[in-house]
């Protein structure tokens, strides 16, 4: 389970106040797909990807300008694992 943490300005001033939308994702792809989907606008902030310990993963900040992908190897192939599971899952279904 991963959760985003979105942070966006309510009407795009920058005195607005921060509204932060929080959302669960079965998986890491899909966390990724929703954080990319949002990270434009002049609402945008910021957006995270943190997994169940609560460390971030991934993070889309600074309006959009900056990138950072903090996966380790070992957190690269866990997410791959699960890929392949849910692949499989859904074609039993």
């Amino acid at each position: 389970m991963y959760t985003t943490n979105r942070h966006w300005l309510r009407y795009g001033r920058e005195d607005d106040y921060v509204e932060v939308t929080t959302l669960e994702h079965a998986t890491f792809e899909k966390a990724l797909k929703y954080t990319q989907r949002y990270a434009r606008g002049i609402k945008f902030i910021s957006c995270s990807i943190e997994n169940e310990e609560g460390r971030i993963l991934y993070e889309i900040c600074n309006y959009g300008a900056v990138e950072e992908d903090y996966r380790t190897e070992e957190d690269k192939k866990i997410m791959k694992n699960e890929k392949i599971i849910n692949k499989y899952s859904k074609k039993e279904s």
